[in-house]
């Protein structure tokens, strides 16, 4: 027979993760295709060319910009709608300041438990990401 303690995790099972991602005014997001219970990762970013105002007039200032998502979905097998999510999420950019642009950073790091199908809100501070997973409607 086979030890009841071991848990099986069907890794050709496909889930399919999208992560919207909003900050400051700063909106991405990644769709991910992954095999149930391995990693994935989205990094982005470069500079981006802001309009400047000061009383020498307009001009254009390179600001640097970056998204990046890690993420790692473990489908419950004994639920099989539900699924465990460790979420590593950064947004950083320019935003319009008081004096000027300034280049501001947010970060947040969570495990959480959803439903398949449903999206979730993992954040609503500052910060508003939301997360959704479901089953890859492309599969075999």
């Amino acid at each position: 027979g086979q030890d009841p303690r071991r848990v099986e995790i069907p890794s050709e099972k496909v889930l399919r993760l999208q992560v919207d991602a909003e900050y400051a005014g700063m909106k991405h997001s990644a769709d991910f295709l992954i095999e149930n219970a391995n990693q994935c990762n989205h990094v982005q970013g470069g500079e981006k060319a802001f309009p400047v105002e000061s009383p020498a007039g307009k001009s254009i200032e390179m600001k640097k910009w970056g998204f990046i998502v890690n993420a790692l979905p473990v489908e419950n097998p004994a639920k099989p709608g539900r699924v465990s999510v460790q979420l590593q999420v950064e947004i950083s950019g320019p935003v319009q300041a008081k004096d000027g642009v300034d280049v501001q950073t947010w970060q947040l790091q969570t495990t959480l438990h959803l439903a398949k199908g449903k999206p979730k809100v993992v954040s609503r501070g500052a910060g508003k990401i939301t997360l959704t997973v479901t089953d890859d409607a492309e599969g075999d």
